[in-house]
C-alpha cells in the first residue's frame, strides 16, 4: 500500500517535470537520434518497437524514421486488454494507424505480428539503475518480462533529461530498462 502511495506521489512530480521539459524541448526528438548509442544501434533487418508519443512524452518519431531509412523493421504496440502484455505489429512511417483501446494510435490488428529485439519505452521518470516509472498499468513491465523469457531483448527508456531522478520507487513486478536515452545523453543502467 505504501509503495502505491510513493509511486502516486512520484508520478505527480514526474508529470510536472516532464511538462516543463517538454515546453523547453525544442529539437529533443532529433537529439535522440544523435545521442542513441552505437553499441545498441539496431542491425539491418532487426525489429525495433517504438511508440506513438502522447501528451508531453518525448517523441521517438525521428529516431524511428532514421532506423527505417537504415532498413530496420519497425513495430508499434497494440493494447490487447487490461492486465495483458502488449502485442507488437509491423508498421512503417506513413502507414495508417487507428485509435486503440486507450486512445493511442496503433497499427491494425491485421498488421503482421512482430517480435522486437529492441524496445523503445516511454517513461515519466527513470533512475540511473534503469528503474522506470510509467503510468501504473504495468503494460511494459509485463511485456518486457515476457519478451525476456522468450529471448534477448534490449529495453531503452526514452525521456527528457530532466526526468532522470535519483530513485524510482519499485516493486517486485517492475521491470527495468537496459539503457536510457535523453535529448542530452545516453547511459547504460547501473552506470
Amino acid at each position: 500500500m505504501f509503495l502505491n502511495w510513493r509511486k502516486s506521489q512520484a508520478r505527480k512530480a514526474a508529470q510536472k517535470r516532464r511538462l516543463m521539459a517538454h515546453r523547453d524541448g525544442g529539437n529533443a526528438a532529433h537529439a535522440l537520434v544523435a545521442n542513441f548509442p552505437d553499441e545498441i544501434w539496431p542491425a539491418i533487418g532487426s525489429v525495433v518497437s517504438g511508440y506513438r508519443a502522447i501528451g508531453t512524452e518525448i517523441d521517438p518519431s525521428a529516431l524511428l524514421e532514421t532506423f527505417h531509412c537504415e532498413q530496420v523493421r519497425l513495430a508499434l504496440p497494440r493494447v490487447v486488454g487490461r492486465g495483458q502484455p502488449l502485442d507488437f505489429r509491423a508498421w512503417a512511417p506513413g502507414e495508417t494507424l487507428e485509435k486503440g483501446q486507450l486512445g493511442v494510435e496503433e497499427p491494425s490488428q491485421d498488421a503482421e505480428k512482430a517480435r522486437p529485439s529492441l524496445v523503445l519505452v516511454p517513461a515519466l521518470a527513470i533512475d540511473r539503475r534503469g528503474h522506470r516509472l510509467g503510468y501504473g498499468a504495468g503494460y511494459y513491465d509485463r511485456t518486457l518480462a515476457g519478451l525476456r523469457k522468450a529471448g534477448p531483448v534490449t529495453a531503452v527508456g526514452l525521456c527528457y533529461d530532466d526526468q532522470i531522478v535519483r530513485s524510482v520507487p519499485t516493486g517486485r513486478h517492475d521491470v527495468s530498462v537496459d539503457w536510457t536515452v535523453t535529448e542530452k545523453t545516453a547511459y547504460r543502467a547501473g552506470q
